[in-house]
């Protein structure tokens, strides 16, 4: 195969510099023009150690550490160096698979040696379907780790225990509700009107207290107390302590992102329990 020398350095410089901006977009750190193009400069000019007679790989793997350490040390500089190195690492197999896989499907002639890559036919149409398809794939399973994260840290599953009876419902953690019952001194749990009516039935609240929600709007809150609550934890089940309150216009659910019962922020600071248990 004949190699072009412009086209070789064109092509890794473009590649270089694509890996450098999502190196960038997933780390959201700051990276000037002016240091991108100096880097994809550098990856497209040590791209003609594709050139360089064949060496041990142990000496081929620490050029290209030592390669890599210095490209994301000028490009980044000293702040969060090791974890922009290890995305850069991650981005670098994760789009070179996804391109050189859309080059083998397409029968694309292509060359790679000492960590450099050379198309016989220079196609941008497949280096760009190669890094669409990447950012892609990064942004699929950034936003399904976020999903679950967010999941895990507001959504708690709830075991409401009253009068024999045990219902499991989903909670939702929010950090900003902070009501205390004055009569008990126990955090209040809002629950929606549909929940309340499971729990009450007909029967009468066990007694009323005033609130002032966060827009400063003032209300009363009907007041059950429940013979044993359960909270979910990393570590299983854990009992708390806390009365259960609905307003008299609680939308509930449908302001809690589907959940019942809207949980106090202390329980997220790992005041849940009140001197209560684990439950496995």
């Amino acid at each position: 195969m004949v190699v072009y020398g412009e086209v070789l350095f064109l092509e890794n410089a473009l590649i270089g510099g694509l890996i450098l901006w999502l190196t960038r977009q997933l780390c959201r750190a700051e990276l000037p023009k002016t240091k991108l193009i100096m880097g994809s400069v550098l990856c497209g000019l040590y791209s003609f150690t594709i050139f360089q007679s064949q060496i041990h790989w142990i000496w081929s793997m620490l050029e290209k550490l030592l390669f890599s350490m210095i490209l994301i040390r000028h490009c980044f500089g000293r702040r969060g160096y090791g974890l922009k190195l290890l995305v850069f690492y991650g981005v670098s197999f994760l789009m070179g698979g996804i391109t050189m896989g859309i080059f083998g499907l397409m029968s694309v002639p292509a060359l790679s040696a000492n960590g450099s890559m050379y198309i016989e036919k220079m196609t941008f149409v497949h280096l760009l379907s190669g890094t669409v398809a990447t950012l892609l794939a990064i942004r699929l399973f950034l936003a399904l780790i976020r999903e679950h994260r967010y999941e895990i840290q507001t959504k708690r599953q709830v075991i409401i225990g009253y009068q024999g009876n045990e219902f499991c419902v989903q909670g939702f953690l929010d950090t900003g509700n902070r009501l205390m019952d004055p009569e008990t001194g126990l955090p209040v749990c809002l629950i929606s009107p549909q929940l309340w009516s499971t729990l009450m039935g007909e029967k009468e609240p066990m007694r009323w207290i005033t609130y002032r929600g966060a827009t400063g709007f003032e209300g009363l809150l009907a007041i059950m107390e429940p013979d044993r609550i359960q909270i979910e934890e990393t570590n299983g089940m854990r009992t708390c302590e806390t009365v259960l309150g609905t307003g008299l216009r609680m939308e509930g659910n449908r302001q809690w992102d589907g959940c019942h019962i809207l949980l106090n922020g202390c329980f997220a600071e790992g005041c849940i329990g009140f001197g209560g248990e684990n439950v496995s």
